[in-house]
This record gives structure tokens, C-alpha cells and sequence, in this order.
């Protein structure tokens, strides 16, 4: 009887340490692809009963996005290493005009290219659903992004990278 209170006991007490040690642990990269594979997977049921479409009617939409997908992490990529470069330069010492126009040029390209990227999907997306379903469809995009972030926030990763304030001016813009 002692044994099984003992186990008991020990059950109770290990499994909360132990799922407490897989939350806190990183994903590893199969995890994390896996964890990709179930989003999407979700994402595209939520996607085709909202906007009301089969599976082979969202065929063509889903293309469409892995499409701009790749585009977009390619950009998300660039601002990553952005923001680096300026967050290196705003803990400089030194002031560095050219540099910091030199940042401020890359940074107007970026926002020109994240305009290019929405546009060509926008019309390659009315192609193939109404304006309304495509407005559906952002609305869906942006709200799962949203509980995303709020999941990365959650698990203490950054919910949303700090953006750097310039020499000289406080967090409230002065």
C-alpha cells in the first residue's frame, strides 16, 4: 500500500516538473516543423469553411499564398537584419549619418516591396475569390497572427520585437 502512495505521490508531484521542463525547453527543429504542419493544416480548414470552398476550390488559393509566403519570409528576413543594423547603430557612440541614411534608404525599399508583395497577391487572389472572401481572408490571416504572437508572448518568447528609439528621444517620442 506504502509502494502505491509513494508512486501515487510521486506521479502527482514528477508530471506537473515534467511538463513544466517541455514548455520551457525549445522546440527542436522537427518539433517546430511539425508544430508548422498542424498550423497550416488548421489554418486551411478554418480558411476553406469561412470563405465557404471545397478542397479543390482552395487548391489554387492555398498556391497562391505559399506563393507570397516565400516572398514574405524572404522580406521578414531582411527586416530581422535591419532592425539589427539599427539597433547596432542607436548603441554606437559614434554618430553615423551616412550609415543611418544608408538604413533609412533600406528601410523605404522594404516598405515599397512589403506595398509590391500585397498588390501582386491582392490581384492574384481576386483571380480566383470575391473581394469580399479576399477581405475574409485577411481578416482570418491577421487574427491568427495575432494569437500567434500572443502564444510567443506567452511562452516568454518576444510577443513583439522592441523597436529601437533614436538618439535622443525617449520612449514617448520626445
Amino acid at each position: 500500500m506504502r509502494v502505491i502512495l509513494s508512486l501515487a505521490t510521486l506521479l502527482v508531484v514528477a508530471t506537473p516538473l515534467v511538463a513544466q521542463d517541455r514548455r520551457e525547453r525549445r522546440p527542436s527543429p522537427q518539433d517546430r516543423q511539425e508544430m508548422e504542419q498542424r498550423l497550416r493544416a488548421q489554418m486551411s480548414r478554418m480558411i476553406r469553411s469561412e470563405l465557404g470552398l471545397t478542397e479543390v476550390e482552395y487548391e489554387p488559393v492555398a498556391s497562391v499564398m505559399e506563393e507570397f509566403l516565400a516572398e514574405r519570409r524572404a522580406l521578414w528576413r531582411s527586416e530581422r537584419e535591419l532592425r539589427r543594423n539599427v539597433q547596432a547603430l542607436m548603441e554606437s557612440e559614434e554618430e553615423e549619418p551616412a550609415e543611418a541614411a544608408e538604413l533609412l534608404r533600406r528601410m523605404s525599399e522594404l516598405r515599397e516591396r512589403e506595398a509590391s508583395i500585397f498588390q501582386e497577391e491582392q490581384e492574384a487572389l481576386l483571380e480566383l475569390l470575391t473581394p469580399t472572401q479576399v477581405l475574409q481572408l485577411h481578416t482570418l490571416r491577421e487574427n491568427i497572427s495575432r494569437r500567434v504572437r500572443a502564444l510567443r508572448g506567452r511562452r516568454g518568447g518576444p510577443a513583439e520585437l522592441e523597436r529601437p528609439m533614436p538618439r535622443g528621444v525617449d520612449s514617448r517620442g520626445r
